[in-house]
């Protein structure tokens, strides 16, 4: 694990740049240098590297075959949602197309033509209603006169039984009233002809009834009438629609013979070449959604085991040279059982121009936990080895050795993780001539 130094002490105090040289046999003290133990705030980072990568991605596919023969984006094109990237010819679509519109101009002259003739046939169906109404007015005027005729022949006959009337003029009164049975008889079998069809059980039969008025009913019989013709109009209205479906359905897939990019993004990758056939469900294009590009990056498992998502970082790209911030967005739950690592996603916090998804990238993230360190400088150290090395704290004038566990080597000094305190006062520079309870004197500046 790499650790960041957060705030620094002066770690050297030397109170001379002279080495120490061996005590006098007279005892004189021997000049040294020293240095001081401090205590430092390191904060725990987390390194890992890795690639850049991208969240969302998009295939640009043909629907139909076709054969390419304009291509509008390139790799590393920016194209926005819905924006042209080429364009396929399919000669077969074309004649459908044609065939198709044909059909439906077809379809709309039938349709006309059914209406026509149902307009036509309403207004015949109207006179006939019309001429039946009117059968029935003369139907009742004849009946009207018959038992008119029939009172005043009575009242003759009467007469005629008195000596009142000859014999030739009863005769000719008969005669009128024969007349007139004669010609309501055939008026109601005009009538009744007429009829055929329009009668209040044919009209029941088709399901027109409870009628509140005359005209209803002129509206129902006109209605009967012209079923026929109004069967024929929904049928040619059916066929229209069918044909306009069908061109629909052409139009759709010669539209479909455009290729789209489906979303905001960069051109990954392009498959094809203009001139080239294209197969249905073949990818033409990758799109990438620049905006969810992120560093995908491997982690020590024991160090990812103090990860959590929202932990800040900064993201070195090499060939960029750039330094971008960011923070983690997921962890992945499983670790790698070879390697032992754990992937880890850094989303960018800017979306920079000029990064691309496979830079590599180096990652260092800010755990936000720290702890306090004892430091001093590598010069204090003797006889390093297995972690542990020798150190002579100077206490009362002589020096006395002690020995440390070492921690890690930063920038200010290597850490020391036990052996000494805060504040101990080390030579700096020992050489292994200086022992155990020596005279030492700490050597002034020059």
């Amino acid at each position: 694990m790499k650790r960041l130094v957060t705030a620094a002490l002066a770690v050297l105090v030397a109170a001379s740049c002279a080495r120490a040289k061996p005590a006098e046999s007279d005892g004189t003290p021997v000049d040294v240098s020293v240095a001081e133990v401090v205590s430092l705030d390191i904060a725990e980072l987390v390194k890992g590297y890795g690639s850049l990568s991208f969240q969302d991605k998009a295939d640009v596919t043909a629907r139909e075959e076709g054969q390419l023969v304009r291509l509008l984006a390139k790799e590393g094109d920016e194209v926005r949602r819905g924006q042209l990237m080429a364009v396929l010819e399919n000669k077969r679509l074309e004649i459908a197309e044609e065939s198709a519109r044909n059909a439906v101009d077809q379809a709309q002259a039938a349709r006309q033509l059914a209406l026509a003739r149902k307009q036509e046939g309403e207004f015949a169906a109207e006179a006939r209603v019309l001429q039946l109404e009117r059968s029935g007015m003369e139907l009742e005027q004849a009946k009207a006169a018959l038992a008119e005729g029939r009172r005043v022949q009575d009242e003759l006959e009467i007469l005629h039984q008195a000596g009142g009337l000859s014999e030739e003029e009863i005769i000719a009164g008969r005669i009128k009233v024969l007349n007139l049975e004669e010609k309501a008889h055939l008026l109601a079998k005009d009538l009744a002809i007429r009829e055929v069809g329009l009668r209040d059980e044919d009209l029941a039969a088709a399901g027109y009834s409870g009628f509140t008025s005359d005209q209803e009913r002129r509206m129902a019989l006109i209605g009967l009438c012209t079923a026929s013709l109004c069967a024929e109009l929904m049928a040619a209205q059916a066929r229209l629609s069918s044909a306009t479906t069908d061109l629909k359905a052409v139009r759709l897939s010669l539209s479909e013979l455009e290729l789209r990019s489906p979303i905001d993004g960069v051109v990954g990758a392009v498959y094809v070449s203009p001139g080239e056939c294209v197969k249905p469900d073949t990818a033409v294009f990758t799109v990438m959604d620049v905006d969810s590009l992120h560093a995908v990056i491997q982690v020590d498992e024991v160090e990812a085991a103090g990860l959590e998502e929202g932990c800040g970082a900064e993201l070195f790209v090499d060939a960029t040279g750039g330094v971008f911030k960011g923070s983690i967005k997921s962890i992945a739950p499983i670790a790698d059982a070879r390697s032992g690592s754990v992937t880890v996603k850094v989303a960018l916090r800017d979306k920079p121009a000029g990064l691309k998804p496979g830079l590599f990238v180096r990652v260092t993230i800010h755990t936000g936990r720290g702890r306090t360190a004892l430091i001093a400088p590598d010069a204090c150290l003797l006889g390093e080895r297995d972690g542990e090395a020798s150190v002579f704290v100077v206490a009362g004038g002589r020096v006395y050795e002690r020995t440390v566990r070492l921690g890690e080597s930063l920038p200010e000094g290597r850490e020391l993780v036990s052996g000494v305190s805060r504040g101990d006062v080390l030579v700096s520079g020992p050489g292994r001539w200086l022992k155990e309870g020596d005279h030492v004197s700490i050597a002034e500046e020059s």
